[in-house]
């Protein structure tokens, strides 16, 4: 009877810690890293809080452009960067969660400062999805958080807002000079240089892009889901590359085919 009785034991130990390992598995986000890729499988990028993506951008882009992409943020509070080309010098372009009150931007020239604090007021939540867009000109700007106009102001005195050149470059969950990295995902990064109406914007967040678009830029849509590299599919050719802890993830925002 005692044989059998620590046989039972030994039975629900094993069930016991295959479930926690199952349960491990599952709360880790789905993140890929060691797995082969699913072909057709959509993947966003997961950071840590300590790494960051780097864009192998060539030339400059100012003046006019748009910014959009997914991001995700799994802290509540806190200043966490998205995107940001301030590195190796300043006075650029960032884009940030904030405080869980705001989505902030400083706009820049590449040697002075045009707007420091181009906010939208929109309370977010961790761990949910959010589409963010910003539209630039030379002398105005609009923000667009799920499709929806949340603000806008003008750019003064007026410039030509710095995208990225030689000395600012381009980077995804972190900058070259601050801390304020974040610790989230991010998902379907493009760049347009041109200024994407209102509609362009909430028509097409949910819809993949096509490589070849007028006015396309770059776009990752990170779909090697393996490796420290992910494409730039606008035929222009700016890699990115992976540095630190930036991981392969299946949790991504819904995307449907054109």
């Amino acid at each position: 009877m005692i044989a059998g009785l620590m046989v039972a034991v030994v039975i629900a130990a094993g069930i016991f810690f295959a479930t926690k390992r199952k349960q491990a598995a599952m709360n880790s986000g789905d993140r890929t890293a060691s797995k082969p890729p699913l072909k057709g499988t959509r993947y966003a990028l997961a950071f840590n809080g300590g790494a960051r993506v780097e864009i192998a951008t060539t030339g400059s882009l100012s003046g006019t452009f748009t910014v959009e992409c997914w991001a995700l943020t799994t802290r509540s509070k806190g200043t966490e960067t998205i995107l940001s080309s301030r590195g190796p010098k300043d006075c650029s372009f960032d884009i940030k969660f904030r405080e869980g009150k705001r989505f902030h931007a400083d706009i820049g020239d590449g040697s002075r400062w045009l707007v420091k604090m181009a906010n939208a007021r929109f309370s977010y939540n961790r761990d949910i999805w959010y589409h963010v867009a910003y539209v630039l000109t030379p002398t105005n700007y609009s923000i667009y958080v799920n499709g929806a106009r949340a603000d806008d102001g003008l750019i003064y005195p007026s410039g030509q807002p710095l995208l990225y050149d030689e000395e600012h470059r381009l980077c995804l969950g972190a900058d070259l000079l601050e801390t304020a990295a974040l610790d989230g995902r991010v998902a379907e990064l493009r760049i347009w240089r041109t200024a994407r109406t209102a509609e362009q914007i909430r028509t097409n967040m949910h819809r993949l892009a096509e490589p070849r678009e007028p006015g396309l830029q770059g776009i990752w849509s990170f779909t090697e889901g393996t490796g420290t590299e992910t494409t730039d599919s606008s035929g222009h050719g700016l890699t990115a590359k992976l540095i630190g802890n930036v991981e392969w993830t299946t949790n991504t925002p819904p995307f449907t085919s054109r």
